[in-house]
């Protein structure tokens, strides 16, 4: 586990020092893969608190929207795909659960086919932050991603390849 975070630290630290040297950098320092069996107990209690009935499969270190490390914890819940995103001291940054279209609300939908008319949706989830519906995630096929607020504000359009 320390091996882990200590090769994530040691490329956040990279980047820093690429980032301030060059003004640019190309090492990704997000999504190193760790076994649920190497996740820190609070973060793992963290996450079974959040969603009691998943069954957690896969973890990663990420940095979090605040640039703050956290342990992305995934699993199913009723068949669905979900997401705890945990700093190291056991808060919770953000849950995700994956969504049908038919769940979106319609200020949401609107808003997608207003800003991105031809968007073809793969996968929709939505983010929770303190218990409040944050945002919705739409993923693409071509690796795009749109993310809009609960009321169909702040359209947020990246490519999952951004960054790395």
């Amino acid at each position: 586990m320390f091996k882990v975070f200590k090769g994530f630290c040691s490329t956040i630290i990279l980047a820093g020092f690429l980032l301030l040297t060059t003004g640019t950098f190309s090492v990704s320092a997000q999504n190193v893969d760790i076994q649920i069996k190497d996740v820190p107990p609070q973060v793992l209690l963290s996450a079974k608190r959040a969603l009691p009935n998943a069954k957690w499969t896969m973890a990663n270190w990420d940095l979090g929207d605040n640039g703050l490390p956290v342990i992305e914890i995934e699993g199913t819940l009723n068949g669905k795909k979900v997401e705890v995103d945990v700093y190291t001291n056991g808060g919770i940054e953000e849950v995700e659960r994956d969504i049908s279209e038919s769940e979106v609300p319609p200020a949401v939908m609107t808003a997608l086919k207003k800003y991105v008319p031809t968007f073809q949706i793969a996968s929709v989830n939505k983010s929770e932050t303190s218990g409040v519906v944050d945002r919705y995630e739409f993923h693409g096929s071509d690796g795009m991603s749109v993310k809009i607020g609960e009321f169909g504000q702040r359209v947020l359009i990246t490519s999952e390849d951004a960054g790395r």
